[in-house]
């Protein structure tokens, strides 16, 4: 359904201890499962610290770098009154699930999650980027995406292996996972004076719902979304969405049109139906552009992407309390660092630590 906007102010800005940007890299002694080492590729740093990367086992073949297959599209009706968006991702998707070795929950969580992300963030400035971030009391804890203007996102959930029987109508039950709490959305650019935040509570856990609600609620944009996750024999095979939003100079006439548009493509089946069907990013836009003039198309390939590297870990490290990391010294003889986003592991030994505490 085609939702307006409601009149409501703009949410304060009292939640910054919630809202504060999650954790790219997270510190903390790991004890390893025995066998569990695999090969890894080593890197000489300044100071002749070597940094254990990312053991072979963790790392998606496809991190980094964009699937065949997927794609963002986004349109502008020539009056500029109508934004469309479509994407589909199944193998940006299937990916993130691959690289968190995500249950079938957890995965279409986090896959709703990043395609909102990438939605929100499409037609931004390239650098300007869009967390979302969901806080719930389900057992997955949290889901975090973030995307910028260039179709890069990265997310995690909290706990990737959480198991669930599927809702009464047969489906995987992504707001029992999710739970009841709080949605924040952050969006920022290396130029604004602070971060766009904004707040609201949880509706459904089902991520696209709440999404929309965030949108009409906060944003106040009359919006049409949809999300989609399909999940068979442990795999994704198939992931995309479509984002529809008017803009305030439109007319009702408009409204009528897209609610139809959108309406009759909804009688065709779910986002991962039509992709299932053979439709792509293109195909779901034309659908919901019926009988509306519209602009050129601007196309970008999205992808799971992660910057975590050896130099960050470092800096890291040097801004982290002396006294905490002493306290992991002396537990486990060294310090080690895991991406959230990919699961890179990074390590220091004691003395490496120490060293560049001191060149710090």
């Amino acid at each position: 359904m085609f939702l307006s906007a409601v009149n409501c102010q703009r949410l304060e800005k009292t939640a910054n201890d919630y809202l504060g940007s999650s954790r790219t890299l997270h510190r903390r002694a790991v004890d390893r499962r025995a066998g569990a080492n695999a090969p890894t590729r080593w890197h000489t740093c300044p100071h002749r610290f070597h940094l254990a990367a990312v053991t072979e086992r963790r790392r998606a073949r496809h991190l980094n770098e964009a699937i065949a297959g997927d794609e963002l599209v986004t349109c502008l009706s020539k009056d500029r009154n109508v934004v469309v968006k479509a994407i589909r991702a199944s193998g940006l998707v299937r990916t993130a699930s691959e690289l968190h070795e995500a249950t079938p929950v957890a995965a279409a969580a986090l896959g709703r999650s990043l395609l909102a992300a990438l939605l929100l963030a499409s037609g931004k400035k390239d650098l300007e980027t869009v967390q979302m971030e969901f806080r719930g009391d389900g057992p997955l804890r949290a889901v975090v995406a973030i995307a910028d203007g260039r179709g890069h996102v990265r997310g995690y959930v909290g706990d990737p292996q959480v198991q669930l029987p599927p809702t009464a109508a047969g489906k995987l039950d992504v707001g029992r996972a999710v739970g009841r709490g709080f949605l924040a959305v952050v969006r920022n650019h290396s130029t604004w004076s602070e971060p766009y935040r904004g707040i609201t509570e949880i509706q459904t856990g089902e991520i696209g719902d709440d999404v929309l609600h965030y949108l009409v609620r906060s944003e106040q944009i009359p919006s049409a979304l949809a999300l989609g996750v399909f999940v068979q024999g442990g795999h994704v095979q198939a992931a995309g969405g479509y984002l529809v939003q008017l803009l305030p100079e439109s007319t009702p006439e408009t409204l009528d049109r897209v609610e139809e548009n959108v309406l009759q493509l909804n009688k065709r089946g779910t986002p991962t139906q039509l992709i299932r069907d053979g439709m792509d990013a293109v195909d779901i836009v034309q659908q919901l552009m019926v009988d509306i003039d519209e602009t050129s198309l601007r196309r970008v390939q999205p992808q799971y992407s992660c910057s975590c590297d050896a130099s960050r870990v470092r800096r890291m490290v040097a801004l982290l309390p002396r006294d905490e990391i002493e306290s992991i010294l002396r537990e486990q003889n060294r310090l080690e660092a895991k991406c959230e986003f990919c699961g890179s592991y990074y390590e220091l030994s004691s003395d490496e630590t120490r060293a560049l505490l001191r060149d710090a």
